[in-house]
């Protein structure tokens, strides 16, 4: 169930756009609110989550988009004791830790936006 789940949202956010670039092609590109009917959402909700996930971009024009159904999307795709790691496109990546790795004491808080050379 969490696999199909996971699998629909991925395909619907590859569809969209989880992340925009400064001088993007699609102005139109709209996010529905699907993800999750029932969101706890609040303008104080990134900063709860904090340090916990980690958009990995290999273009530094890139922006991510901090949406609430981005939000959404990470607190129902982390796992017990799994990370996850969501393959957006060839230049966005989305990694969530395990609730595991993030309450172990050796959990280092997570910049939320790291870009890297690919």
């Amino acid at each position: 169930m969490n696999q199909l789940l996971l699998s629909g949202i991925v395909l619907l956010l590859s569809s969209t756009a989880i992340a925009q670039k400064d001088n993007y092609s699609n102005p139109s590109l709209i996010v529905e609110k699907s993800i999750n009917n029932e969101s706890t959402y609040s303008k104080n909700s990134w900063n709860e989550i904090k340090g916990t996930y980690q958009f990995r971009l290999g273009d530094q024009t890139i922006k991510p988009l901090f949406s609430e159904e981005i939000y959404n999307l990470i607190i129902a795709s982390r796992l017990e004791e799994e990370d996850v790691l969501i393959v957006v496109n060839q230049e966005v990546n989305l990694f969530i830790p395990s609730k595991k790795s993030i309450n172990s004491s050796e959990f280092v808080a997570l910049e939320n936006v790291n870009y890297s050379s690919k």
